[in-house]
Formats: C-alpha cells, sequence, structure tokens
C-alpha cells in the first residue's frame, strides 16, 4: 500500500506527506515512490523535486540517500491559501493524529500481520 500527497507550484513538485507499508520481500516501494516523483517533476519541465527535508531520524536518513541538496530560504516566503477550510481542516487533524503516530504505525503492522 503506498500514499504520497505532492504539492505543485511555483515550479517545484513538493513532497508533502507519504508512506508505504512494507512487504516481504521488502521491494523498496517508498524508494520507487520517489524516484517516480522526480522523473514526474523532469517531465512537467519543473524547476526541481522537493523531497522535504524534516521528518523521524529514519525519514531523514531515506531521504538523504537520494543526494539531496538543503536550499534554505534567506528570507520568509509567505503563501495565499486558496482554500482556508481545507487547509484549517488539515492543520487540525495533523495537531491531533501527530502525537499518536507511532501508536497508529504499530496498530497498523499488528493489522498487516493478521491479514
Amino acid at each position: 500500500i503506498i500514499t504520497c500527497f505532492y504539492n505543485k507550484a511555483s515550479n517545484y513538485m513538493t513532497n508533502i506527506s507519504g508512506g508505504t507499508l512494507r512487504e516481504k520481500p521488502d521491494i523498496k516501494l517508498g524508494y520507487m515512490l520517489q524516484w517516480e516523483a522526480i522523473k514526474k517533476s523532469f517531465d512537467l519541465d519543473y524547476g526541481g523535486y522537493n523531497i522535504s527535508m524534516g521528518g523521524s531520524e529514519g525519514v531523514k536518513e531515506f531521504k538523504e540517500k537520494f543526494s539531496a541538496e538543503a536550499i534554505y530560504f534567506e528570507e520568509p516566503h509567505y503563501h495565499s491559501v486558496l482554500r482556508p477550510f481545507v487547509f484549517k481542516s488539515f492543520l487540525v487533524f495533523e495537531k491531533i493524529i501527530k502525537p499518536y503516530k507511532s501508536y497508529i504505525s504499530k496498530v497498523l503492522s499488528k493489522y498487516k500481520k493478521g491479514a
């Protein structure tokens, strides 16, 4: 199972969030997911692909394998929110779910083993 959310704006494709369930044997779906997004950004003739450098230590280690270069903005950038209700809903949902990410992961892992 693969999920991934991307934002296409300002001539870049940006990884917002994504994840995979590990399969046996491990066929490296996470790598395929990122590679396809990189290829898509080239196909669309974008200026680049933003893998987004944040995340847990494991996620950061995974992203480092793509030889990504961190580019820091010198000044803050502000963006308009086109759909305020959807954006605020996302922020509320993220705030509620974030503290339970590891617990949810364990539950889903057990569910996968039982299936």
